[in-house]
């Protein structure tokens, strides 16, 4: 009886220290990643309310009409944007590892893919080549689907 007795607190104990660990995985802070208004070279593709741009009309591009690709990332955070749909140029990359500046003149690619690790102010000069729509994937902190879509309009 002395036995049973002592058993169930010790037992009461480990499923207490069992749900206390269990519970701290819960309060992990998930990283917090900004999209400023507009970035140095223009208005920022990624902020959250406009989804009407500017397109250099060509035939040269990259002259009118640049817009910002601008994210602010903390520390220990990710960032990975795909663009699809419109063919793009872009120049001034701060902070970003792209293929876009190997594919940017070639008309059969229009994927486009960006990735960014904190702490970093990442921003790029970007024009999108001709009036087209483009669509944008934001994935944040390795999300494997979309945190955020974003469909681009373009006007002059």
């Amino acid at each position: 009886m002395k036995k049973t007795i002592v058993l169930i607190p010790l037992f009461l104990v480990m499923i207490t220290f069992l749900f206390y660990n269990c519970e701290g995985d819960e309060s992990v802070e998930r990283v917090e990643i900004t999209y400023p208004d507009s970035g140095y070279y223009g208005i920022n593709i990624l902020n959250m309310i406009d989804s009407i741009y500017h397109f250099d009309p060509g035939p040269g591009y990259g002259d009118d009409y640049p817009n910002s690709m601008k994210a602010i990332l903390p520390s220990d955070s990710k960032l990975r944007v795909e663009i699809k749909g419109a063919q793009i140029a872009v120049y001034q990359i701060q902070g970003w590892f792209t293929n876009a500046d190997i594919f940017q003149y070639q008309p059969d690619n229009y994927n486009y893919d960006f990735a960014a690790e904190g702490p970093i102010s990442a921003d790029l000069r970007i024009f999108f080549c001709g009036n087209a729509h483009a669509i944008i994937n934001i994935y944040e902190n390795g999300d494997s689907i979309p945190t955020r879509i974003k469909h681009l309009k373009f006007q002059n």
